[in-house]
């Protein structure tokens, strides 16, 4: 193999490499998001700078991210190229909305979750229409006029549990 055609061959599995390092940090930063606000989805952007020092190899580096974005199971992932220094640095504008694996389904029926006012380990219920979840134990203590442990909105109605087909 020519030196070009071993040059070209690290340059693509560098990328690659770079590329499924950034998508990971991306999933942790989502992972963190939809933890923190007890929701099943969630849409984030980033902003890093590329492996790149030309307009091209800052859309391949894009082109990249985005397939490993849509592999890790991101949705409507968007990369866009955005040049800095005169051309001179090009950093890649991120976003995509990403939906947390569905949790363990129980007997009992319902979901199976960590409760953010007990953090135990139960059957979580949907309060409405925030849709913050709690326990069962928890929905029973909920403080006076009803509301949301979480962001203090009035709660409507309380479900049975959480059912997803």
């Amino acid at each position: 193999m020519t030196l070009a055609g071993e040059l070209l061959k690290d340059a693509t599995a560098a990328r690659k490499t770079w590329s499924e390092r950034q998508t990971e940090r991306f999933a942790k930063a989502c992972q963190k998001r939809v933890r923190d606000s007890q929701g099943f989805e969630t849409s984030a952007s980033l902003k890093v700078l590329a492996p790149a020092q030309t307009r091209q190899g800052a859309q391949k580096a894009a082109q990249e991210l985005k397939r490993s974005l849509d592999a890790h199971g991101f949705a409507a992932s968007d990369v866009q190229v955005e040049a800095l220094a005169k051309g001179m640095i090009f950093r890649l504008s991120v976003q995509a909305s990403w939906v947390r694996d569905e949790p363990q389904k129980t007997e009992t029926g319902g979901f199976r979750g960590q409760c953010p006012v007990c953090l135990g380990s139960k059957v979580l219920v949907a309060l409405a229409p925030c849709g913050h979840t709690v326990c069962h134990q928890c929905k029973g203590k909920l403080p006076a006029g009803r509301k949301c442990p979480m962001c203090r909105s009035v709660v409507e109605r309380v479900t049975a549990g959480i059912f997803v087909s």
